[in-house]
């Protein structure tokens, strides 16, 4: 019942949250996930790609971003986990495959499922390498 809970009021979270970031200057795309936590149940992990020219540091980006999520959303929202990429995985039509995302985020990589619809699947293997979770 706990967890129907969790899940029923993290969703519309993670929208919000993903929606907030990329009306911020510095970040041209990202995505939001929801990934295990052990106290929390579940947490926030964002990848986010940064606009041409910007580079902040992993830390820097991550306090900007939970001030601004802090300021609009609230405490809770802020994601625990925020990974800086260069790319994130996509279709050839444009859609974010977030199941591989919550796979890394679950520092899972036993089953990325079907990736031949990848515009570039090499990006999957770059932010394994770089994950958070490990």
């Amino acid at each position: 019942m706990l967890v129907t809970v969790q899940v029923t009021v993290f969703a519309p979270k993670l929208k919000a949250v993903g929606a907030l970031f990329v009306t911020e200057a510095t970040e041209q795309l990202s995505a939001v996930v929801g990934v295990p936590h052990e106290v929390k149940g579940q947490c926030i992990y964002a990848f986010v790609v940064l606009l041409d020219g910007h580079t902040l540091d992993q830390k820097n980006i991550q306090n900007e971003i939970n001030k601004i999520i802090e300021e609009r959303i609230g405490k809770l929202a802020k994601p625990d986990f925020v990974q800086i990429v260069s790319a994130l995985p996509k279709t050839r039509s444009g859609k974010i495959m977030r199941r591989i995302l919550r796979k890394i985020g679950e520092n899972d990589n036993s089953n990325f499922g079907d990736t031949s619809t990848l515009l570039d699947p090499t990006v999957v293997e770059v932010i394994w390498e770089q994950r958070l979770i490990k």
